[in-house]
């Protein structure tokens, strides 16, 4: 497999920072020829590089609780957890490897843990608090990977995180922007590796971008991590998913800045309640450097650190970020607003 030139890691990186704008100012701030920008942004997409999302926020939508699950099944039951997880509408993200089982659900109700596994960990946070900062945001891990300087949107949190204060809607206003969101996350199932980018907001009629622009949909693109080149002969190799209990006294935004700054290792996820954090980041060979080793810069502020790791050529995305699921559930207010049209 070729590897990727350096105009492709510039698009790329450009793409997965999903700044709101025009297109051509992201064009005239990469440094690329505009028709080499759009040809390369239409690669990206056609070779199942790239895909896009709009996330919403969960909150205003009436999902203000986000649980995170992590856990080894017995070996004799992966195969019937899978599909129960998968079978599940709150369900937005599931990744199997061989061993291991990762989801996010967004649930109206703090959720119970439920199954039996040989090792569990869940946590589940408020989205109206600040709890998920970096809600898998790839630009900064994109960055360190390609050696390129600097980030351009990262990180991005789950949207609706920080509680921002609204006059409370309608349940006819919540309805209709419902509706409007369920046309714009799409039909059910997984995009196509070969897809079209979505339109971008200002291509979107009236009342949609009004929904986009009120914040209540965040408009991301997501790296298929096992169809990516490499990059100078060095592919991506594994996810690493920690969690650990914060030391006393110990903050999550200082463990944050830790692992950045000492040890260069940009999450692409990280949740906190305040008392346990979950991180995920991506590893490659061209990681290694001279940066202080991440468990050294990690044993300050957690403690009963855990990793797993999944290997991205036995990793498959079950689920990804497949937000129509929640719109389309009996309960949620889109499936209503259609039953009463």
């Amino acid at each position: 497999m070729r590897s990727l030139t350096p105009a492709e890691v510039a698009v790329v990186r450009s793409l997965l920072a999903s700044e709101r704008g025009r297109e051509i100012d992201r064009i005239r701030a990469s440094g690329i020829a505009r028709r080499t920008y759009q040809e390369i942004r239409r690669r990206a997409f056609a070779e199942g590089w790239l895909y896009d999302a709009y996330v919403p926020d969960g909150p205003h939508f009436g999902w203000p609780f986000a649980t995170f699950s992590l856990v080894h099944p017995y070996l004799d039951r992966i195969d019937i957890d899978r599909r129960r997880w998968a079978e599940d509408p709150s369900v937005v993200i599931l990744w199997s490897s061989p061993e291991a089982l990762f989801r996010v659900s967004f649930n109206s109700v703090r959720p119970r843990p439920e199954g039996k596994y040989r090792r569990q960990f869940d946590l589940t946070v408020d989205a109206r608090a600040p709890t998920v900062p970096v809600y898998f945001d790839y630009e900064g891990g994109w960055v360190r990977w390609t050696g390129q300087d600097g980030t351009l949107a990262y990180p991005q949190p789950l949207p609706g995180t920080g509680g921002r204060v609204d006059d409370k809607p309608s349940p006819r206003t919540l309805a209709k922007e419902a509706l409007a969101a369920r046309k714009l996350v799409g039909g059910a199932g997984p995009p196509p590796q070969d897809s079209e980018p979505r339109r971008g907001e200002l291509a979107l009629p009236r009342g949609l971008r009004r929904t986009v622009q009120a914040g209540h949909l965040r408009y991301r693109v997501f790296p298929r991590l096992n169809r990516l080149p490499p990059f100078e002969g060095n592919p991506i190799q594994r996810v690493a998913f920690l969690h650990g209990r914060l030391e006393p006294e110990r903050r999550p935004d200082e463990l944050f800045r830790a692992i950045v700054s000492e040890a260069g290792v940009y999450p692409f996820l990280f949740v906190t309640d305040g008392r346990t954090v979950l991180l995920g980041a991506l590893s490659s060979e061209r990681f290694q450097d001279d940066r202080r080793p991440v468990l050294e810069s990690l044993r300050p502020h957690l403690a009963e650190i855990e990793v797993t790791r999944m290997d991205l050529r036995s990793l498959s995305a079950v689920v990804d970020h497949q937000y129509e699921r929640l719109f389309m559930a009996p309960q949620s207010l889109a499936a209503t607003a259609t039953e009463k049209s």
